[in-house]
């Protein structure tokens, strides 16, 4: 059975000034399900 997503990223790029941070990130996440994302 196929779960419905509540947050999709796709491809997703991120440049801080000149550096590319980021690079082609995915992400799913699916309903009722907790998740963090932790970082500096």
């Amino acid at each position: 059975m196929k779960q419905k997503l509540k947050v999709v990223i796709k491809d997703l790029n991120f440049y801080y000034e000149q550096k590319q941070a980021i690079k082609e990130f995915n992400l799913e996440i699916p309903k009722k399900q907790i998740f963090a994302i932790l970082g500096p």
